[in-house]
């Protein structure tokens, strides 16, 4: 427990930058309530397998769409 713990907290500090800017620039754009709302419904299966999945997915989606915003705004500079 303790080290999945401090696994957690590294994994929080290390994507934390990359969160504000998504947060910052697609607030509006992304579907993040909703996917939200997912990863509660999967915590509340009390499956650790289904939560992890809905996690894994939630935090690919939220990079991708991340990738590609900043894409697109490098292009239009």
């Amino acid at each position: 427990r303790g080290f999945m713990l401090a696994y957690v907290k590294n994994l929080n500090i290390n994507c934390d930058r990359y969160t504000r800017l998504h947060l910052v620039f697609t607030r509006e754009q992304h579907r993040a309530g909703q996917a939200h709302h997912e990863l509660l419904d999967a915590c509340k299966t009390k499956d650790p397998e289904i939560a992890a999945a809905a996690l894994w997915k939630h935090i690919t989606e939220a990079g991708e769409y991340l990738r590609e915003f900043i894409r697109k705004r490098r292009e239009q500079h």
